[in-house]
């Protein structure tokens, strides 16, 4: 089993699953100066089968899929699906701000998706100055983002 500098047991693994993110909040994502991955150079789904297998062998039981969003990777459905059929997995979860959750919550599910999600609270709209996305508030105060598209 994993031990952290203070001897405690880790078993637990974070997966980044992509660096895209369908807002642009100024503590991780700019308005400027980004330049993503193209798909074709993304970690494939059998990969990541691949580097649970392998985290499982040395201890690893639970995992985190985490991005950017990870609900804008096309194949996000078929990652779950493989990771969760993984034997010694026994947790799977997800950071998400969820604004793409109403349309993937049932296909996740139908895969395996035993539910535990972190959701962000900067993918919810503040009546104040204070915008995920940095660009200025409308007058009601009320952030005015659109998700983007999946990419």
């Amino acid at each position: 089993m994993p031990k952290d500098s203070f001897n405690r047991e880790i078993d637990y693994l974070r997966m980044s699953i992509t660096d895209r993110c369908n807002l642009r909040c100024v503590y991780c994502m700019p308005l400027e100066g980004l330049r993503f991955l193209p798909n074709a150079e993304l970690i494939q789904p059998a990969e990541y089968e691949m580097v649970a297998r392998a985290a499982v062998s040395v201890g690893f039981h639970k995992f985190r899929l985490t991005g950017g969003e990870p609900l804008l990777r096309l194949d996000i459905v078929e990652i779950v699906e493989r990771l969760t059929r993984v034997p010694g997995v026994t947790g799977l979860a997800l950071t998400t701000n969820a604004l793409l959750l109403p349309e993937l919550a049932e296909p996740l599910k139908r895969r395996g998706w035993a539910v535990s999600m972190c959701i962000s609270t900067a993918s919810i709209p503040r009546p104040s100055n204070a915008r995920c996305d940095g660009a200025p508030s409308t007058k009601s105060g009320r952030a005015s983002w659109r998700p983007k598209p999946r990419a």
